[in-house]
């Protein structure tokens, strides 16, 4: 029986073992195949990153080939024009030039083009009056990439005012030399080249000049430019404006006579302010905002007379002489006079403002009772009463008053 138990678990472990070999195979191989496609991918992707940056090494080399190229044929085009120079100048048969240097000479061969720098250009105003009366101008030579180019040459400027009428439409134009030229040549900040201030030979009347620049180099070659200009037409050229004649601008100079000079008028007072003069009929009082209109006549000039119109002195009849007026601008005292009583004294006013003493001119009058009128009971009696009525209350006395109580 033991012998028999032991070959069954032997058997039963043979048979386990062979279900799990496939198990394990699977797992192993599926291991395997990861380990592979990791491998792979891997070396896929730096390979192509190695790719990449070839290229990137490629095309900046080829960039730079590029920028050595575009080098190398400038110099070759400048080297061609200081030949051409230099053979212009050994067969010019006046001597030889001015710009025979070679630094000279590299300016001239770089020298592409010529320009306007609008920005720093203008007109200018010298008087204050806001018009121009002249142009700012700088012209700055350059080479095919726009740098600046420092070389001398004939300077010829020209402006047109397209506003006007006609085949007339310059208003200026100004030529210099080279060495003239040389001179106005200006180094700054904000721009370079040549700095021009030009007067106006004819005052434009638009707001814009079309200019036109021209430099001829010593070895013959002619640059051309042309620029709008803002500006500020003065007002004699401005269209539409009235131009005042002279003798209004004569007039309009002449100085003005001085306060001094002219004649002053007396200080004007107020009424309230009064002038005590002496007449004959006594102290009369002037106003002397009435004596303003007299310019030559002082107060002390009136004549003793009344004037015409004048109202008499209450006092000038009596015999009593005129209090004289005290100084200053006090008014006069007139003498006194004698009141006579008045017969009829008035009544004391009333307390209560609101009543009035009774006014004989204001009474009403009085009306004539009629021929059959019946006669009207006394005031402060009681009206009799009729026979059959009864006593009222307003006919009541004091003595009725306690019997009806």
């Amino acid at each position: 029986m033991i012998g028999g138990r032991t070959g069954t678990s032997a058997q039963r472990s043979d048979r386990d073992r062979r279900r799990s070999a496939p198990v394990w195979l699977v797992l192993t191989s599926a291991a395997l195949a990861s380990a592979a496609l990791s491998s792979s991918g891997c070396a896929s992707r730096g390979n192509v990153e190695a790719l990449e940056a070839q290229l990137r090494q490629t095309q900046d080399s080829l960039r730079h080939s590029e920028q050595r190229m575009a080098k190398v044929q400038s110099e070759l085009d400048l080297a061609h024009r200081e030949k051409e120079v230099l053979r212009q100048q050994m067969t010019a048969a006046n001597g030889p030039s001015s710009s025979g240097l070679p630094e000279q000479t590299q300016a001239l061969a770089r020298i592409s083009g010529l320009s306007i720098n609008r920005l720093m250009s203008g007109g200018k105003d010298q008087d204050g009056d806001q018009a121009d009366e002249a142009l700012q101008l700088i012209v700055a030579p350059h080479d095919a990439d726009g740098d600046l180019v420092k070389v001398a040459g004939q300077m010829e400027i020209e402006a047109y005012d397209m506003s006007r009428t006609g085949e007339d439409k310059r208003v200026g134009r100004w030529v210099f030399d080279s060495g003239e030229a040389r001179k106005h040549w200006h180094s700054g900040f904000l721009s370079s080249g040549f700095q021009f201030h030009l007067p106006w030979e004819q005052t434009p009347g638009g707001k814009e000049i079309l200019v036109h620049a021209r430099l001829v180099t010593s070895d013959g070659r002619q640059f051309d430019t042309n620029q709008t200009i803002n500006v500020r037409p003065g007002l004699a050229a401005a269209p539409g404006r009235i131009v005042p004649p002279a003798q209004l601008q004569q007039v309009s100079q002449a100085k003005l006579a001085p306060l001094s000079a002219m004649p002053r008028r007396s200080r004007v007072t107020t009424p309230d302010e009064v002038q005590t003069v002496s007449v004959e009929a006594g102290p009369v009082s002037v106003g002397r905002a009435q004596l303003d209109f007299l310019e030559d006549v002082t107060v002390e000039d009136i004549d003793a007379k009344p004037a015409l119109g004048a109202k008499p002195s209450p006092w000038a009849s009596k015999d009593t002489s005129p209090t004289a007026a005290p100084e200053g601008d006090a008014r006069p005292v007139p003498p006194p006079r004698d009141v006579e009583p008045d017969p009829a004294p008035a009544a004391p006013p009333s307390t209560a403002p609101w009543k009035k003493a009774p006014a004989e001119a204001s009474a009403p009058p009085r009306v004539a009772p009629a021929k059959d009128a019946k006669p009207l009971a006394p005031v402060g009696e009681t009206r009799p009463f009729p026979r059959g009525l009864s006593t009222t209350s307003d006919n009541w006395t004091d003595e009725t008053i306690p019997v009806l109580r």
